[in-house]
């Protein structure tokens, strides 16, 4: 199994709950939106989602348990940390996207991003749409930069 893949797969498996969160979270950012998008809450304001989101995550315990969920995952890798890990930039940064965990890692820079929301590019600009999803599982990008 490829390392992104076994990341992914520790995240699921092993961080649930924290994804749990996150994702109701996302839900309750999103029920503020002003419109829909194929049957999803939607905003063309990014800053609708970044502020609400990081203080519901706040607010939940969810950004404080990011950093012990990232020092987990690069353990998984078979690496460590040379510091621990904070919730707050470079660790665990919360976009517009939604939470992204990063690490530097010998093999590259380690990216997991939890995406709650998409940001789709229009004619009209962005918009930004609460991602489908089965209940619980958001769609997970694990990336080595």
């Amino acid at each position: 199994m490829d390392p992104s893949a076994r990341i992914e797969q520790r995240l699921r498996n092993e961080h649930q709950p924290v994804l749990s969160t996150i994702v109701d979270a996302a839900d309750a950012t999103a029920a503020g939106f002003e419109t829909q998008h194929a049957g999803q809450p939607a905003t063309t304001h990014g800053d609708r989602i970044t502020e609400p989101l990081r203080q519901l995550l706040t607010r939940t315990g969810a950004l404080a348990a990011c950093p012990a969920v990232l020092a987990d995952l690069v353990a998984a890798t078979g690496e460590s940390l040379p510091a621990p890990p904070v919730a707050a930039p470079p660790y665990v940064v919360v976009a517009s996207s939604g939470p992204i965990l990063r690490a530097t890692l010998p093999q590259g820079r380690l990216v997991v991003l939890v995406r709650v929301f998409e940001a789709q590019h229009t004619a009209d600009g962005v918009r930004y749409v609460r991602t489908d999803h089965p209940p619980g599982e958001p769609p997970i990008r694990v990336e080595f930069r």
